[in-house]
């Protein structure tokens, strides 16, 4: 019936990409050489104290609730005593969750940079300043061909030519893309396409912040069956003919599935000075578009449940991908006629056009804060709402 259909496959595979990645952060491999213990292994412990619910105010005034750790113990002698009575360790996790919210950047900086008067102007740790540290900065974002990105998608196309009044298009892909980070060309200053961890460059791999699984596009145009030469109406005289004839509807819709993206936990700096913190959850979750407790749309049931994820664990990069945002859906249509003037080549034109006809709702930019509980997981604007226009064009 003069249908055409069509299938395919596209795909991508992308080596070598430009990408950023901190070459002046700490060391979060430094390995102390008496116990074999890495920085990386230290803090994750430390942060495990935390997650256990010990208060750094407990510790100031019973410093044994901080077991004695042996990279600690040798590469921080200078904390020992240093804020209270107590060990080295005692007084570095003091000093990370007491005085630094917990941001192992920040209590790297102090231990590694700050020079004490009480430490015979010396740095706390071991081997003196800038062991962590390079002198030169806190980080460097350099840019280096560490990108790498794969894209696969099927396609199938419905196509029929305009005849007998009707003609349409119907398009839908199916798609996954995979990549290591952000693309640069997203925008974001310093921190745009930065690789999270230094050392791994596969640690963030994962579902590309613009992955669409589904994408459909679809566009019709039919032309109403009245008037000279239709199905209804045929026998009709001018005047009549004039009224009826040469109507013509067209209609865009387009939808997409919900675009991935990670949760934050502002505040915290356990990997470099570059990004923020990425979240992960410590228990089950489920998210999808509603309205929670407070009547706000949201893809959570409660902010409440903010407390379901934790801060990255120090040298690490959190969960990519972790939650899916709003879908999209949209229809655009007009109606327009032609009426013809006595005169030859000239005619009126009336169109009538309505975007997001339907009013359809989709929400966008969502707040997936973690350390900010009164809002988490709602969304706080909507897409436009329906909007429609009149014309008349006189053509001669």
């Amino acid at each position: 019936g003069g249908l055409t259909l069509e299938a395919g496959y596209a795909g991508r595979l992308s080596r070598g990409l430009l990408m950023q990645i901190d070459t002046g952060g700490w060391a979060l491999l430094f390995k102390d050489p008496k116990s074999g213990i890495t920085w990386k292994q230290m803090s994750r412990e430390m942060r495990e104290y935390w997650n256990a619910g010990v208060d750094p105010r407990a510790v100031t005034t019973n410093p044994a609730l901080i077991k004695q750790n042996a990279f600690i113990e040798n590469q921080m002698v200078g904390l020992t005593n240093f804020y209270f009575p107590g060990s080295a360790s005692a007084n570095y996790y003091n000093l990370l969750w007491g005085q630094n919210a917990g941001s192992d950047a920040d209590a790297m900086h102090q231990v590694d940079r700050i020079r004490r008067p009480s430490l015979g102007n010396n740095c706390m740790a071991t081997s003196g300043c800038f062991t962590f540290y390079p002198p030169q900065s806190s980080g460097s974002s350099t840019w280096m061909n560490v990108g790498n990105a794969n894209f696969h998608a099927g396609t199938l196309t419905i196509r029929r030519p305009f005849t007998k009044g009707l003609s349409f298009d119907f398009n839908y892909t199916l798609s996954h893309s995979i990549d290591n980070g952000g693309a640069p060309e997203a925008g974001g200053g310093s921190a745009a396409g930065i690789m999270l961890n230094p050392f791994d460059y596969r640690a963030f791999r994962g579902s590309s912040d613009f992955d669409m699984r589904h994408n459909v596009n679809a566009n019709l145009l039919y032309e109403l069956p009245f008037g000279t030469g239709k199905k209804l109406l045929n026998g009709g005289n001018r005047v009549l003919n004039q009224a009826v004839g040469g109507w013509q509807i067209s209609t865009i819709v387009r939808y997409r599935s919900s675009l991935p993206s990670a949760v934050a936990y502002s505040g915290l700096w356990p990997t470099n000075f570059s990004f923020n913190t990425i979240a992960y959850p410590v228990g089950p979750y489920s998210p999808k578009v509603q309205i929670n407790e407070f009547g706000n749309p949201a893809i959570f049931a409660s902010p409440k449940e903010a407390s379901n994820w934790k801060p990255m664990y120090p040298g690490e990069v959190g969960q990519r991908a972790a939650v899916r945002l709003d879908d999209l859906f949209n229809s655009d249509i007009a109606v327009s006629k032609a009426f013809r003037m006595p005169w030859e080549g000239h005619r009126i034109q009336f169109r009538a056009e309505a975007f997001n006809a339907f009013n359809n709702v989709n929400f966008q930019n969502l707040s997936l804060d973690a350390n900010s509980p009164s809002n988490f997981g709602q969304f706080t604007t909507a897409g436009a709402p329906r909007v429609m226009q009149f014309a008349l064009r006189y053509e001669f």
